[in-house]
């Protein structure tokens, strides 16, 4: 269970931090890829899509953009906090198995609670992502407590591949749909 607390425009001070350290990995992509839609190759651990010979697990970049939005959203300013806008450069790539580092700075309090933030993100050859982000801040401080979200499993079923490999010979291949004769409409 998590807890989470806000800090609202008010208590905000210029140049205050927050950072988050998480690893990616190979399940992330994939859960990513489901969520966006997003099935290139060269961010889905297992493929070549590069044609190069090797797997290339990149991280998509909007992934890595999404670790400084759960920064923002569960540290500073915290829960209660909109995304207004975001700008960033992409300077380098992150792979499955490697730890980030996703950090979020107070650059400077405007109107209407909205605040100008710093933000990057840190793989272990350098920095990764870096840009800025106008956030709209809560109006008060507020603490969740005991927050879960439903868990998930990524399965790829590898266990019934071996098993219908080995079952193949003792069944008749079946024909391609196309090539059976559509039974008559009653």
């Amino acid at each position: 269970m998590t807890s989470l607390t806000s800090t609202p425009h008010d208590a905000l001070q210029i140049g205050q931090e927050a950072v988050v350290r998480r690893l990616c990995r190979a399940e992330d992509l994939y859960v990513f890829a489901h969520a966006s839609g997003n099935l290139n190759p060269m961010h889905l651990p297992e493929l070549d899509g590069d044609g190069d010979g090797r797997a290339e697990a990149v991280a998509p970049s909007a992934w890595v953009a999404a670790l400084i939005s759960g920064v923002l959203g569960n540290q500073l300013p915290g829960p209660g906090t909109l995304y207004l806008s975001q700008d960033l450069r992409f300077l380098g790539r992150a792979h499955a198995g490697e730890t980030l580092e996703a950090g979020v700075r107070v650059v400077e309090k405007l109107p209407d609670r909205v605040v100008r933030m710093a933000v990057w993100v840190d793989g272990p050859g350098g920095r990764i992502a870096e840009g800025e982000a106008r956030v709209r801040a809560p109006d008060a401080a507020r603490r969740f407590d005991g927050l879960e979200v439903p868990g998930l499993i990524v399965q790829a079923h590898r266990q019934f591949d071996a098993l219908l490999a080995r079952a193949e010979p003792h069944f008749p291949r079946f024909p391609r749909w196309s090539s059976v004769p559509k039974a008559p409409m009653r």
